[in-house]
């Protein structure tokens, strides 16, 4: 696979070249750079089937390099040092990121999903979901991105009715009926999605409380959402739930 480094700090190269000999068979460093302006000629001359682009560059930023080029690109893996919050942008776009300090074994696993999947069809979607978290634009066209065994989906975060823990996975139900099953525990998807709306009563759950029917005081007390499902709540959260319900409900 042809690859091409996008980085200014040399060091980093260095390291990822150093990463990719190490970790990554049939890798093909055909270019390198250190500017964005120089990373477009190179993608340009060599339609890499992976690039290797740092978020910020003094003559600009990776995220617009690969928005111009994405049709000279097979898939991108972004190298970022930024923050928490940056972090969750890049996980909410299931875009492909490394973190530094650089890990072998990260490296090796992002190459291997880039070989798995050949050409990201899907980047320039997940680009402009990117984009919009880094934008911090929580508005009302704030997606995720989700990813199953075949396909990635698209979801307007208002358009989540619950997220059911099932194993180390978790499923998604939307408001049309549709149900997704991800790779991802549910604790990942309670860190990433915004807790003014989403709360986990439950162990098991995690709801969106814009979906809330009604809550039944029998049984101990559960949810009734809006396509019928049944989510029990815990003693402890009761509380601190219907006080939420009964908040959003003054501020409609």
């Amino acid at each position: 696979m042809r690859v091409v480094i996008v980085d200014d700090e040399k060091r980093c190269v260095e390291v990822v070249i150093s990463l990719l000999t190490k970790y990554c068979s049939g890798i093909d460093v055909v270019g390198i750079s250190h500017s964005i302006a120089e990373g477009r000629r190179l993608i340009k001359q060599y339609s890499p089937d992976i690039v290797f682009v740092d978020i910020e560059m003094p003559d600009g930023t990776g995220v617009e390099l690969v928005g111009q080029m994405q049709h000279e690109i097979g898939n991108v893996v972004f190298i970022t040092g930024h923050d928490k919050y940056a972090i969750n942008a890049f996980r909410l776009s299931a875009v492909d990121f490394l973190l530094k300090p650089l890990d072998g074994g990260d490296l090796a696993v992002a190459v291997e999903k880039c070989k798995e999947r050949r050409r990201n069809d899907a980047l320039k979607d997940q680009l402009k979901v990117l984009q919009q978290r880094l934008g911090n634009d929580r508005g009302e066209k704030s997606q995720i991105v989700l990813s199953d065994k075949d396909s990635l989906y698209f979801v307007k975060m208002k358009e989540i009715i619950l997220c059911e823990a099932t194993g180390s996975y978790s499923k998604f139900k939307l408001i049309d009926g549709k149900e997704i099953l991800v790779s991802k525990n549910l604790k990942n998807y309670e860190d990433l999605l915004p807790n003014e709306v989403f709360v986990r009563p439950h162990h098991s759950f995690l709801i969106n409380i814009t979906h809330v029917k009604r809550f039944d005081r029998n049984e101990g007390g559960f949810l009734v959402m809006v396509d019928g499902s049944r989510i029990p709540v815990a003693s402890r959260r009761k509380d601190e739930l219907l006080d939420m319900l009964i908040q959003g409900q003054r501020e409609v």
